[in-house]
């Protein structure tokens, strides 16, 4: 009876009632909410559309800067979200005892049962799964790769010398992006990815880490919609998660250590020393999801670290001459001699500086 009534409404209420219903909820999001007063984009207000929109078009944080040179130090960018810039606010945030916001809840590996540190949310649990890794970051167990690194940043010299005598412009940006992926690489778990040594995106892996942030960034603001597809335990269950030169060697990685006890005291072996020490508080899980987020957000800054320090000093002479100049001077010896240790790097007080 209920079913019939329904169904002999006319199709102009239902269109009147939703139409009324969204805008009730566009005008207490816009108005109501207890961060109203701040001011920022009209549409950010009431939807997740206008962050989806600029992530797709990219330079979100040349649209931040603008926005917050025009509107002040607070600007309302989500529903419930607010982008700050200012100095005396960053201690006051970061070192409140929050909660992390449901976007992190997107990077649950291999579904949303896997709560790894990226993905925790309690800020309780998240220390917890902070100390747990927090071992392999220790400066004294990260040096101990040094001489691995050197010989990645050797064969990328070798194969600038190779290209230099093409006489064809090389691209730095796709060089130091192969060389961080191989140097995150080998100092998380003792193997390079090989994209120096190839010359290649192999099995155009670092494309598809593009593809899975923009998809995992627009995701973050519809877990729900992850969960119930990508994220389904349903797709783990059966063997369906993603793979790719990176997910492959990763999973490699941690497969060899269960057959191999004599490896290299790297920052894997760390975190597979703490879940042997304390299984209750750390799953294998965990130590996938750690490696995959050190390569996911150390391979991409420190390429975009190296793209910008090349670019501005190619761009700038006079600064060229003197990073060039302190080199020899602090170190006595010219530029291009060998590769410069990590202590004899920390020397130089103004390539630090810049």
């Amino acid at each position: 009876m209920l079913l019939n009534l329904l169904l002999n409404i006319p199709i102009s209420t239902w269109a009147i009632t939703a139409a009324i219903t969204i805008l009730v909820i566009i005008l207490k999001r816009r108005y109501v909410s207890p961060i109203s007063d701040i001011p920022g984009p009209l549409l950010a207000s009431f939807s997740t559309l206008w962050q989806v929109y600029h992530l797709i078009k990219g330079h979100t944080e040349e649209e931040m800067i603008k926005l917050h040179k025009k509107m002040g130090s607070l600007v309302r960018v989500g529903i419930n979200e607010v982008s700050v810039s200012h100095p005396d606010a960053v201690e006051l945030i970061l070192c409140a005892d929050l909660d992390k916001g449901r976007w992190y809840g997107v990077f649950c590996f291999p579904d949303f049962n896997h709560i790894n540190l990226m993905s925790e949310l309690n800020h309780g649990r998240h220390l917890q799964k902070s100390r747990n890794v927090a071992t392999g970051y220790a400066a004294s167990k990260i040096n101990g790769s040094e001489r691995y690194v050197d010989a990645i940043l050797e064969e990328l010299e070798s194969q600038f010398d190779r290209l230099s005598t093409s006489n064809s412009p090389i691209e730095l940006d796709r060089w130091f992006n192969f060389f961080a992926f191989d140097v995150v690489g080998e100092v998380t778990f003792s193997k390079a990815f090989g994209f120096v040594e190839t010359g290649t995106d192999i099995r155009n892996a670092i494309a598809n880490t593009r593809a899975l942030a923009l998809y995992l960034a627009i995701m973050g603001h519809y877990v729900w919609l992850h969960n119930l597809t990508l994220g389904h335990p349903f797709l783990s269950r059966i063997g369906l998660q993603p793979s790719s030169h990176i997910f492959d060697t990763c999973l490699a990685a941690i497969d060899a250590r269960k057959h191999n006890p004599e490896v290299r005291n790297d920052m894997m072996e760390q975190w597979l020393s703490a879940r042997r020490k304390y299984p209750d508080l750390m799953e294998e899980s965990e130590v996938f999801g750690a490696a995959v987020a050190n390569i996911g957000a150390g391979a991409d800054t420190t390429s975009a670290t190296l793209q910008a320090l090349f670019y501005y000093l190619l761009r700038n002479s006079k600064y060229l001459k003197k990073v060039r100049d302190e080199i020899e001077a602090v170190l006595g010896r010219g530029p291009y001699e060998s590769v410069v240790s990590f202590e004899d790097a920390s020397k130089l007080s103004y390539l630090q500086a810049y």
